[in-house]
């Protein structure tokens, strides 16, 4: 297929099949006078020269009775129609995109809130929970009274052994002649028992204290060597959740982290952001991506990938006049979503900086097989304009059958000259459009 070269605005654009020129043509981009010339040649001559058909010189008798009835046929089915709908839809969905965007604000808002409250109450538990109030029998002394969850210990005056147990939370005093007793440590399974002047323990999970009126001095206390089975009290503190995930859940506190209980992980490409664990992308490699434009777009691309956790999945067209699937053309060719695990991202990445290809834009082909494999997120790039029935027939797709609808991203890379058909897929497929410079 003859590939063109056009002078639009002063500059020269392309490459363009002929579809794209028949729809340049009607939307009055493309004149009797605009120079062009073929991809292989260097000559440029006007389009009244080269296109006989859709500019037919004026001396032909038959122009006359042919323009009046070709022109009028041709634009209401092509030109008109697409003006008049893009704007409401794209007004309408810009709004739902906003309310989305709130929605999402408010969600991550609570999401955050939440974490810090349980923060908050794990640090008061290991904090101030787990005193433990103990019983115990001192010498002759009287007998404490409490529960607790505390491994204790007690010496005093008086002589013969006591026993002692507890069960439950917070501080304890006993009522005999025991001393203090402190408590703390994990829980233990270790008997209670007693010796010598007097003393008792009770397995803990936390830390308590239990005293009598005989209480000893504090530096006989540090003086006396911890009993036989005495647990040290731990301090390390548990690590503090992720924002945007309860501290029981796997949420890893990203912008759209999954959260406590689980759900779908978040993904970006060139800024725009979106929920979702199955991601397809589909590049534009034709030849006005070529040279340092293509590289940019392919090292944002890995970047993506290498963002996503294992369990996500990802795949990858490059498209130019033809839909070049995920290994291919050279290799066997991908039909399924890979997991992004470490192996199967390094294969990704080296096939995409060794794929090289070029011409026309037609990505109709490598959007319908996007859409087949059902994934959460589409990232669809192009520099250049195509056909605006495209639109139609990924819209129709997407939206058919009983799958989940696909979230399909658009962006214009350095030329906004297929702005309006990107805005429209974007706008009819739950997805965000952006221009990148």
């Amino acid at each position: 297929m003859s590939q063109w070269y056009c002078k639009l605005g002063g500059a020269a654009a392309g490459p363009f099949s002929r579809d794209e020129l028949d729809y340049l043509f009607h939307r009055g981009q493309l004149t009797r006078d605009t120079q062009m010339r073929l991809a292989d040649e260097r000559n440029w001559s006007s389009a009244a020269d080269l296109l006989t058909d859709l500019f037919p010189p004026p001396a032909a008798p038959a122009q006359p009775a042919r323009q009046p009835v070709s022109q009028p046929a041709a634009e209401p089915a092509v030109a008109a129609p697409a003006k008049p709908k893009s704007q409401p839809a794209a007004s309408k969905d810009e709004s739902d995109a906003q309310r989305r965007r709130k929605q999402l604000l408010l969600g991550a808002g609570i999401g955050i809130g939440s974490a810090l409250l349980i923060f908050l109450l794990l640090l008061l538990l290991l904090t101030f929970g787990g005193f433990g109030r103990g019983n115990g029998f001192a010498g002759q002394g009287g007998q404490g009274t409490g529960v607790g969850t505390g491994t204790g210990s007690g010496v005093g005056p008086g002589s013969g052994s006591g026993t002692g147990g507890g069960n439950g939370s917070g501080t304890g005093r006993g009522t005999g002649g025991g001393t203090q007793a402190t408590v703390s440590g994990p829980r233990t399974d270790a008997k209670p028992k007693g010796g010598g002047a007097g003393g008792g323990q009770a397995p803990s999970t936390g830390a308590g204290e239990k005293t009598g009126p005989g209480r000893a001095p504090a530096s006989d206390l540090a003086a006396a060597p911890p009993p036989e089975n005495s647990i040290q009290k731990f301090t390390e503190q548990p690590p503090a959740p992720a924002a945007g995930g309860s501290a029981a859940g796997s949420g890893d506190g990203s912008f759209l982290g999954g959260g406590g209980g689980g759900g779908s992980d978040g993904t970006e490409f060139l800024g725009l952001k979106a929920r979702g664990n199955k991601i397809v992308y589909i590049i534009d490699c034709s030849g006005s991506m070529a040279g340092q434009k293509l590289a940019n777009a392919k090292q944002e691309l890995i970047d993506s990938i290498k963002r996503l956790r294992p369990q996500q999945s990802a795949y990858v067209f490059f498209f130019a006049s033809g839909s070049y699937p995920m290994f291919g053309p050279d290799g066997p060719v991908e039909t399924k979503l890979l997991k992004c695990t470490p192996a199967n991202v390094q294969k990704m990445e080296q096939w995409i900086n060794n794929f090289n290809e070029g011409g026309g834009t037609n990505p109709r082909e490598s959007l319908l097989a996007a859409v087949d494999l059902r994934p959460d997120v589409i990232f669809f790039l192009t520099d250049g304009g195509f056909h605006p029935g495209v639109a139609d027939e990924v819209r129709t797709k997407n939206h058919g059958g009983e799958a989940k609808v696909a979230s399909i991203n658009t962006i214009c890379f350095t030329d906004r000259s297929g702005e309006p058909v990107m805005q429209k897929i974007a706008n009819e497929n739950k997805g965000d459009y952006k221009f990148v410079p």
